[in-house]
């Protein structure tokens, strides 16, 4: 049975990851089980490099980057796993998006997500993100560990 991992902190996460700042939009796990789920948040603040201009007068942090910070939240449930760490992954896909409010500086968006299927390098998860318990952006996300993917050709190819 694979332990379940608490509280990794932004250290933690910059080990597993090849994102940084100021494109990294996770900053810290709370729970994590992997290859099953992950949950955490990322902490909002006026400091951002969007709001500037997303938008002048009335910050409000930009849905696809909302859908990213699930997506990059989900990575890890996949770069946890024993010789994961660093491995690049890609987004595929992303599916059924619905950003339902309004995310601004000061809040504090705490997003998680389940693993609905993991085969052959491919992962497909279903995530929702939350500022004071309600659903702000939610989807499903496919990625891909493209060094699990070269290894898998087709009969036809070899």
């Amino acid at each position: 049975m694979t332990p379940l991992l608490q509280q990794l902190t932004i250290n933690h996460i910059q080990a597993l990851t090849a994102d940084a700042y100021p494109y990294l939009y996770v900053d810290r796990i709370t729970e994590l089980k992997p290859g099953e789920y992950v949950k955490g948040y990322k902490n909002v603040t006026f400091n951002e490099w969007f709001f500037p201009t997303h938008f002048k007068d009335d910050p409000i942090m930009p849905g696809m980057l909302q859908i990213e910070a699930l997506t990059q939240l989900f990575t890890y449930v996949f770069l946890t796993l024993p010789g994961n760490e660093k491995k690049p992954i890609n987004i595929l896909e992303v599916d059924g998006v619905k950003l339902r409010q309004r995310v601004v500086p000061g809040q504090k968006l705490e997003m998680e997500v389940e693993t609905l299927s993991w085969k052959r390098g491919i992962g497909i998860g279903k995530g929702k993100g939350m500022v004071e318990n309600k659903v702000v952006c939610e989807g499903q996300i496919k990625i891909c560990m493209p060094d699990m993917l070269k290894n898998i050709v087709p009969k036809e190819l070899k």
